[in-house]
C-alpha cells in the first residue's frame, strides 16, 4: 500500500506470526508481496536478505514448463494480466510441441497442456479434386478436398469448345451466347416487320372502305408498292443483323480461343511450379535422409568406439591373465629344476633302489595282475590296504584320465567309479605322477594348465559380469537420485 503499513505482520507477535508461516510448508514455500513494503519492517528485511542470499527472490513469478524444462522470464509475469495471458495461450512454454499425432505429422502447436485430441493437424496434404483431374492440397484433418480453381477446356451443348473453373458446371459459352442473341435482334425484326406489314394492310383496306369509287388498280398498286420497300427494309436489316452476328461469333471465337491458350499457359505454369515443388521436396526429402544417415553413422561409430574400449579392456585383461600364467608357470619351472638339481646321483639311487627293491614286499597289479614290487608301482593308499597299480599301467592311467573331456585337473584311483567299488582314496600328487609316469607327465601337466586357464577366464568373465551389474546398478541409483533431486528442486522453486 502507499501508506508501508504492515497489518497484523508488523505487531508485537510478528515473529511468532512469521515463524508459523514458514514452518507450516511441506513441499514448498510461495510468498507473494512487495518487498519494499515488507523491508520496513527489521524482521522482514532480514527475512528477505536470506532469501535473497540465496536467489529465491523474483521480480515477478518464476514459471518453468514441466515438459521441456524451460524456465520463463519472471519479469514477463509481473501483472496478473500477463499471468491470465499465459494461461490463456495454454499455459506453456514457447517451444514446439513436436509431439506425433495419430495421422503421423508433428503436432503444429506450441508446448500446451491439455490432450491431442483436441489437435486439428494442419498439415497439407496432397490428393486428387473432387472431379479427379488436379492434384490439390487439403487440410490433414479435413477428410474432403477443397474446391478445385483450376481451369479445364471442356465443350458446351452445341460442342464449342468453352474454359471454365473446375468445380463450376458447363456454362454456355461466347458463341452460345452471341448465337442467342443474333436469333432474338432477328425475331425482333420479324414481329416489327410483320406489325408493320399489317398495318399497312389495315391502312389500305380502311382507304378502299372509305372510297369506294377509286381505282382498284392504283391502290393496289400502292399496297405492292409500300409491301416491297417493307419487304426491302426487313432484308437489309437482316443482312445487318447477320454481318452483327457473324462479327460476335468471331469475337466470341478469338476470346474463347485467347482463353483457351491462357488455360494452357496456366496449366504450362503449374506444371512448372509442380515439378519446382516435387524437386524441393526431394531435396528436403534426400536432407532428411542424409541427416538420419549421418546421426545413424554417429550412433554406429560410437558402438564401435564403445565395443573396441570393450575389446581393447578385455585383451588387457587377457594378456594380464596370460602374463600372470606365464609368471606361474616359470616359477613353477624353476622349481621343477631346483627339485631337478637337488635330486641325488641317478647311479646311487639305483642301487638304493636295488636294494630296497629285494627288501620290498611284493603286490599284484589290480589292473593287469603282475605281481610287482610296490617301488614298481604306487598304492592308492599310503596307510592301509589300498589298491596297487603297476607303474605301466599307472602310466596308462594317467594319459587316459588326462585324456578324458571331464578331466578336472587331478588323478584319483582307477577303482574310484562307483562301477568298480567306489574307493574313496584321495588324488594322487604330482610328485608320484612325475615319478612313475614320465612320459605322461607332460600331458597331465599341459591339461592341468589349459584347465587352470578356463578357470581363471571364467572367473574373470564372472567377475566382469558382476562388475557391470554394479555399475548398472549404481547409475540406475544415480538416475533415480536425480530424478529425486529434480524433484526436490522443482519443488523448491
Amino acid at each position: 500500500n502507499n501508506e508501508g503499513q504492515l497489518g497484523f505482520l508488523g505487531k508485537a507477535d510478528a515473529e511468532q506470526r512469521l515463524n508459523v508461516l514458514c514452518t507450516r510448508a511441506r513441499c514448498g514455500l510461495i510468498l507473494i508481496g512487495n518487498s519494499a513494503c515488507l523491508e520496513k519492517s527489521p524482521l522482514w528485511r532480514k527475512l528477505l536478505g536470506f532469501f535473497r542470499g540465496r536467489g529465491c527472490v523474483y521480480d515477478g513469478l518464476p514459471v518453468k514448463c514441466q515438459r521441456h524444462g524451460t524456465v520463463l522470464a519472471p519479469r514477463s509475469f509481473s501483472k496478473p494480466a500477463e499471468v491470465d495471458a499465459l494461461v490463456g495461450r495454454g499455459a506453456g512454454c514457447e517451444c514446439r510441441c513436436d509431439t506425433l499425432l495419430d495421422c503421423g505429422h508433428p503436432c503444429p502447436l506450441h508446448c500446451h497442456p491439455f490432450g491431442h485430441d483436441q489437435v486439428r493437424c494442419a498439415h497439407l496434404v496432397p490428393t486428387r479434386c473432387r472431379a479427379g483431374l488436379h492434384r490439390i492440397n487439403r487440410i490433414c484433418s479435413q477428410h474432403s478436398p477443397p474446391p478445385c480453381t483450376a481451369y479445364v477446356v471442356d465443350q458446351c451443348e452445341r460442342a464449342h469448345p468453352v474454359v471454365r473453373r473446375c468445380l463450376k458446371a458447363v456454362a454456355t459459352c461466347r458463341v452460345c451466347e452471341a448465337l442467342a442473341a443474333g436469333q432474338m435482334e432477328q425475331d425482333k425484326v420479324l414481329v416489327a416487320n410483320a406489325k408493320e406489314k399489317a398495318r399497312l394492310l389495315a391502312k389500305f383496306a380502311d382507304d378502299a372502305l372509305r372510297d369506294p369509287g377509286s381505282n382498284d388498280t392504283t391502290l393496289t398498286s400502292d399496297c405492292q408498292k409500300s409491301l416491297k420497300m417493307l419487304a426491302d427494309d426487313l432484308a437489309a436489316r437482316q443482312r445487318k443483323l447477320d454481318r452483327e452476328l457473324g462479327q460476335k461469333i468471331a469475337e466470341a471465337e478469338a476470346d474463347t480461343k485467347k482463353e483457351m491458350e491462357q488455360a494452357h499457359q496456366r496449366l504450362l505454369d503449374q506444371r512448372e511450379k509442380d515439378e519446382r515443388e516435387l524437386a524441393a521436396r526431394q531435396a528436403r526429402t534426400q536432407e532428411q535422409l542424409r541427416a538420419v544417415e549421418e546421426q545413424m553413422a554417429q550412433r554406429r561409430a560410437a558402438a564401435r568406439a564403445e565395443a573396441e574400449a570393450d575389446v581393447r579392456q578385455r585383451d588387457e585383461e587377457l594378456r594380464r591373465l596370460h602374463d600372470a600364467l606365464q609368471k606361474d608357470l616359470k616359477i613353477t619351472g624353476e622349481d621343477l629344476q631346483e627339485a631337478v638339481a637337488a635330486r641325488p646321483d641317478r647311479s646311487v639311487v639305483a642301487r638304493q633302489l636295488d636294494k630296497v627293491r629285494e627288501m620290498a614286499p611284493v603286490k599284484s597289479c589290480s589292473i593287469c595282475m603282475e605281481e610287482q614290487t610296490l617301488l614298481d608301482g604306487i598304492l592308492c593308499q599310503a596307510v592301509g590296504d589300498g589298491h596297487f597299480v603297476c607303474r605301466t599301467c599307472f602310466s596308462g592311467h594317467v594319459r587316459n584320465e588326462a585324456e578324458r573331456q571331464e578331466f578336472r585337473g587331478e588323478i584319483r584311483c582307477p577303482f574310484a567309479s562307483q562301477a568298480l567299488g567306489g574307493c574313496a582314496s584321495e588324488a594322487y600328487k604330482d610328485c608320484f605322477i612325475a615319478h612313475l609316469a614320465p612320459e605322461a607327465f607332460d600331458i597331465y601337466m599341459d591339461k592341468k594348465l589349459k584347465l587352470r586357464e578356463a578357470r581363471l577366464a571364467e572367473d574373470m568373465e564372472r567377475g566382469f559380469a558382476e562388475r557391470l551389474a554394479q555399475a548398472k546398478a549404481e547409475m540406475a541409483a544415480a538416475s533415480r537420485e536425480a530424478k529425486v533431486r529434480e524433484a526436490r528442486d522443482h519443488i523448491i522453486e
